[in-house]
């Protein structure tokens, strides 16, 4: 039995090539013949293919208590296979405790050293780790300030255009308000000029009715001197003052009706230059009509607007697919207007083809001809508008607004043709009733494209 001298504290781990040998030689021993027992604490274990950490207490013990079996162990074993600390444990020469003391200590340095690389590896790691880390969040952080500066600027960018709109807009406020003042003066003119033109037009009138009465008065006295001529030639009379008479009263009737005659000129021509005003300040744009060849006035044959079908009002989607299927009708489009209703969180350019393409295939339909007019004042006219060979595109003229355009066409087309004006404008609207055409709102218009 070995006395607690003898025992070490060397690790298991140390020792382990020993104990998993003097296991093995255990087990070689029951399998021998004769049989070589084994201790019987280590029977239980002889079955394992590894031995777990209690089996390695067990087995030590029983080295360190069994010298019997601990030199039949060595007396099996040499040092390579269970290694210089083994050996020492197993033979136990002098000096051993020492030197495995020596090389437990040299283990557990290892240990240590093994444990420190470890740990500073996993530093290394988390290190590198971290400055990456730190690296993305720089790049990351120089990004957003860079974002942060383009907002700063488009801010200010935004800033300067608002201000600048506001200002176009005041601008504007100030010129509606001084074409306002002058609608109102050109009303005001309008409406005395309508009550002048009414005062000579009854002038007028009285005028010719003096004419006819001063005609019929020297008609009167032409007849009754041609009586008294012949009643004298009858007579044989030489009395001269009658016939004097009626000669001084003819002449007179003839100054009368010539100056009348002369007034009635004047008048005519104070009418003439009175409806031209009118019709200046009436429709201030729009082809004037031709005179006639034969009479050198003006002759205007009115357009007959489309009467619709009995019980369609004329603001429904009914009305508006009756109109466009008139058979020769030309259909006459406000494009922004329609285009900003439908298309408004669209590009200007983007608009019109939208447009363009949707009346195209309106057209292909319904077969109406249809004309579209875009403002062309400060428009970018880029390749965004693809013509349509069923849709004839124009822009109005610098300085001229795409509503006088569509109501010079509006009445530059024979009347015999059915005219259609799709648009919410109140001018466009009333000025193309004037011509005689039928009128369709910015909803109807696009009801009916999106059928």
């Amino acid at each position: 039995m070995a006395t607690r001298s003898s025992m070490t504290s060397a690790p298991n781990t140390l020792l382990r090539p020993a104990l998993e040998a003097a296991m093995q030689v255990a087990r070689a021993g029951e399998a021998a013949d004769p049989t070589e027992p084994a201790p019987p604490a280590l029977r239980r274990y002889l079955n394992f293919a590894r031995l777990p950490a209690p089996a390695l207490d067990i087995a030590r013990r029983v080295i360190e208590e069994d010298e019997a079996f601990r030199h039949r162990v060595a007396a099996r074993l040499t040092e390579q296979e269970v290694g210089e600390a083994g050996w020492l444990w197993l033979t136990r020469p002098d000096g051993w405790k020492t030197r495995l003391d020596e090389l437990r200590k040299k283990q557990q340095q290892a240990e240590h050293a093994a444990h420190d690389a470890k740990v500073e590896r996993e530093s290394q790691r988390r290190l590198a780790g971290a400055e990456d880390r730190a690296r993305r969040a720089e790049v990351a952080l120089g990004a957003r300030a860079r974002d942060a500066e383009e907002a700063r600027a488009a801010l200010a960018e935004e800033r300067v255009l608002r201000r600048r709109a506001e200002a176009e807009l005041a601008q504007v406020a100030g010129t509606m308000e001084e074409l306002q003042l002058q609608r109102n003066a050109a009303v005001r003119h309008l409406k005395d000029v309508e009550s002048e033109l009414a005062q000579r037009t009854a002038d007028l009138r009285h005028a010719r009715h003096e004419i006819r009465m001063s005609k019929a008065e020297l008609e009167q006295a032409v007849a009754a001197r041609d009586a008294a001529q012949a009643v004298a030639a009858g007579s044989h009379t030489t009395d001269a003052p009658a016939p004097a008479a009626s000669a001084a009263t003819s002449v007179e009737l003839a100054t009368a009706v010539a100056e009348a005659a002369a007034e009635a000129e004047r008048l005519s021509a104070s009418l003439t230059a009175a409806s031209q005003l009118l019709s200046t300040l009436r429709q201030p744009s729009g082809p004037s009509p031709a005179p006639s060849a034969a009479t050198g006035t003006r002759h205007v044959t009115r357009r007959t607007p489309v009467r619709l079908r009995p019980g369609t009002t004329e603001d429904s989607l009914e009305a508006a697919d009756q109109l466009l299927r008139t058979p020769g009708a030309v259909l006459l489009v406000d494009g922004y207007n329609i285009s900003h209703a439908v298309w408004w969180d669209h590009p200007i350019a983007a608009q019109r083809d939208r447009l363009v393409s949707a009346l195209a295939e309106l057209n292909a339909r319904t077969g109406v001809d249809i004309e579209v007019v875009f403002d062309g004042a400060e428009v970018e006219r880029g390749p965004a508008l693809t013509p349509r060979a069923a849709v004839r595109v124009r822009f109005s003229p610098q300085g001229v607004e795409a509503d006088d355009v569509i109501l010079d066409l509006a009445g530059s087309i024979p009347v015999s043709r059915p005219v259609i004006v799709a648009s919410s404008d109140r001018r466009v609207r009333e000025g193309a009733r004037r011509e005689g055409a039928n009128v369709l709102g910015a909803r109807q218009l696009t009801e009916a494209l999106r059928r």
